[in-house]
């Protein structure tokens, strides 16, 4: 059933359409879509708005956006644990588009929050696993210079955060 996913050849049926949608927040339209249906955000749109001129991800010079609460990094890496059950099940080429809104937003929140500093680096490991899990994703899907794009962004999160750890498992993916 699984490999059948993956291939197209079928959605998922209930109860796992609700499952895989309640993990990612999303609507069903929203994830289980037809390529002819996919929205305009674009992965790479995507890319180019995180990346910007650099590949180091750094906070907005004025972070006076809401405060983070404790949780904030942990809800991230479950949205990132989320991501990589629904990669075991969902085909990349339906997965790409949720992946990057995903790591859209995280990147979102860690520019245009404000937070103390050990809940930017908990931010900043979570940007990192969800750039390696979106860019598996995009070159699951064959899409391999956005997948190098996105690891790039991986390590650029890694690089901020600091230590060789991170940046070591990054490089791996």
């Amino acid at each position: 059933m699984i490999k059948d996913w993956e291939a197209g050849r079928h959605q998922p049926k209930d109860p796992y359409r609700l499952l895989l949608c309640r993990v990612f927040d999303a609507s069903e339209a929203e994830l289980f879509q037809t390529p002819q249906d996919a929205p305009a955000a674009d992965p790479d749109e995507v890319l180019a708005r995180l990346l910007g001129d650099g590949e180091r991800l750094t906070p907005h010079v004025s972070r006076g956006g809401r405060r983070l609460g404790k949780s904030a990094a942990a809800d991230l890496s479950a949205r990132v644990h989320g991501l990589r059950l629904a990669d075991d099940v969902i085909a990349g080429k339906d997965l790409i588009r949720p992946a990057f809104r995903e790591l859209d937003n995280a990147v979102r929140l860690y520019r245009g929050s404000s937070f103390t500093a050990e809940m930017g680096r908990g931010l900043l490991v979570g940007i990192g696993e969800l750039a390696q899990i979106a860019g598996w994703i995009a070159g699951d899907a064959g899409a391999h210079e956005q997948a190098a794009r996105t690891y790039r962004l991986g390590i650029g999160a890694a690089r901020t955060e600091r230590p060789s750890a991170h940046r070591c498992h990054a490089l791996r993916a």
